[in-house]
């Protein structure tokens, strides 16, 4: 089951008037937090007469948190993961339209699984298998209004970056440009109280993803999530060169120009020009002896 834990202003956001009666899918939370929640899903399969089948199902329950903020005026709604943190924003909804938010989950939660999977699984029956996993076990979802600091302070961080973007768009993200920028910000390093050292959601989510669709054991996923790194960390150090190069040669001609400019003065001027070992351009701007 998804459970989608909605902010009140997401809340508001699903809420509709329909031929004069109030529409909502949200129903009232059985704990008042998503810990508690979990919690009790555990404590039920502890206690169950058959603990496996009860372990799977509190498992089955997949926790995102849900808001809505106004973006140039127009609705916005930003999912997240709660363990990984990880987001994906959707722009063109309409207020009440719960069923168009599922289908854009569903369309954008593909479109990164398939992504991001060939970047540590190269066999595409694997994702195809996976992803059928992940419907079957995720088959059903619910709507509670319900949050999480911890987890709307990043929330409110992908806020930020997306009416910055849409300033330096001058429109809000939408189709590829919407992929990218989750991509962007699922790239973003964050840190979790409770947790040490800092994390990438991007890497954190496919992890999860690996050991609950996948078939890969957590050893065998923290290998491949390690080797990514390894290929980031290579990407980065190639980018970093290459801008260093640039800049390298932004240097060597704003040098160049400085002797050529050398050059023209000392003509225009009269004045004696003549080269250093190093093949610098020195003027002697002092005035001629009689």
């Amino acid at each position: 089951m998804l459970v989608f834990n909605c902010t009140k202003a997401a809340a508001e956001f699903f809420t509709a008037i329909r031929q004069g009666a109030k529409r909502s899918p949200l129903k009232p939370p059985p704990e008042k937090t998503i810990a508690a929640s979990m919690q009790a899903k555990n404590r039920q399969a502890i206690t169950a007469v058959n603990p496996l089948e009860a372990v799977k199902q509190a498992n089955n329950q997949w926790h995102w948190l849900v808001h809505a903020i106004k973006v140039k005026r127009k609705n916005v709604l930003i999912v997240m993961d709660y363990h990984s943190r990880f987001a994906m924003t959707f722009t063109g909804l309409k207020k009440g339209d719960e069923t168009g938010f599922l289908q854009m989950f569903e369309q954008h939660l593909n479109f990164h699984i398939r992504e991001l999977m060939p970047q540590v699984i190269t066999d595409a029956s694997i994702i195809d298998v996976s992803l059928e996993r992940y419907c079957h076990d995720h088959s059903t979802n619910t709507f509670y209004q319900r949050g999480d600091r911890s987890v709307q302070s990043h929330i409110n961080d992908v806020g930020w970056h997306i009416e910055m973007t849409a300033d330096e768009m001058g429109e809000l993200p939408a189709g590829i440009d919407l992929i990218a920028f989750d991509c962007y910000i699922n790239n973003t390093i964050r840190n979790q109280k409770g947790k040490k050292g800092y994390f990438v959601p991007l890497q954190a989510f496919l992890h999860q993803w690996l050991c609950q669709y996948s078939g890969v054991s957590q050893t065998q996923a923290d290998a491949l999530i390690k080797e990514l790194q390894e290929k980031e960390k290579a990407r980065y150090q190639a980018m970093h060169n290459s801008m260093f190069d640039v800049v390298a040669d932004t240097i060597e001609t704003e040098h160049i120009n400085s002797e050529v400019e050398a050059i023209l003065m000392s003509q225009i001027n009269g004045k004696p020009a003549e080269g250093n070992k190093n093949n610098v351009i020195r003027v002697d701007f002092s005035k001629n002896k009689q």
